[in-house]
């Protein structure tokens, strides 16, 4: 399973949208949150999606399918879309996303719902929409490929209880996590959003139910530049 994080922050990174500095490699400029599974799946289409696809050497005409986690402006963007189905040619893509989100008719776009906890197999991969802790609609997914287990939780906060079952004893390979608040307690947005201190009471409970094991990689993302030390920082926060 071949990961490309093109972009982990979060709303307050989507307000650059016209910031040159967007298209350097920084550390600390983080862009809208997208994540390039193999090449051919992309997970979310903020409004930096076109720029983060450039500066991580993407070529457009390889993604066939794009999950959408949700519709907030920094997950979903029109505009970015129809510049990829231009870049492409105008060569369609499959957006699969929940039934419970109504979008918009786009050029070049095939709209797929998807129905929670069933399987489907998109791009290679074996995909289970589970319900996110976030607005209304909102997915986190459980991939499989390879022989292979990836969770990817970004935007929500927890788990909600089927989303738990759902994700028992599987022993995921890698877990891609909201992180959207630093280091700290008590910020109000714990009820759609994981803090630090969250995701480490989170792992001991993944690693006592089969969710984890030692040897899987947590990732975080999605993490805002407001709520956040600098990167170097944040990496010796959590180690």
């Amino acid at each position: 399973m071949e990961l490309t994080f093109l972009g982990t922050g979060a709303a307050d990174f989507a307000k650059d949208i016209c910031s040159p500095s967007m298209l350097q490699l920084d550390k600390n400029i983080r862009r809208s949150t997208a994540l390039l599974v193999n090449r051919n799946m992309l997970i979310d289409c903020g409004p930096h999606l076109c720029d983060e696809l450039a500066l991580c050497h993407v070529d457009p005409h390889d993604i066939e399918h794009i999950l959408l986690t949700h519709d907030h402006a920094d997950h979903f963007s029109v505009q970015a879309l129809s510049a990829l189905i231009e870049l492409r040619g105008g060569a369609p893509i499959c957006l699969w996303h929940s039934r419970k989100i109504a979008l918009p008719d786009i050029d070049g776009i095939t709209l797929c719902p998807l129905d929670v906890g069933e399987n489907y197999d998109i791009g290679g991969c074996v995909v289970t929409p589970l319900w996110a802790n976030h607005i209304k609609g909102a997915l986190h997914f459980s991939l499989e490929v390879g022989g292979k287990k990836m969770f990817y939780g970004c935007d929500g906060a927890w788990l909600l209880m089927d989303t738990y079952y759902a994700m028992k004893n599987k022993a995921y390979d890698i877990m891609v996590m909201d992180a959207t608040v630093g280091d700290y307690d008590g910020d109000y947005r714990m009820a759609e959003h994981n803090s630090i201190p969250m995701i480490r009471m989170m792992k001991k409970s993944f690693l006592t139910y089969g969710i984890a094991t030692e040897d899987t990689k947590i990732v975080l993302s999605h993490l805002a530049r407001t709520l956040h030390k600098s990167h170097e920082e944040t990496c010796r926060q959590v180690e």
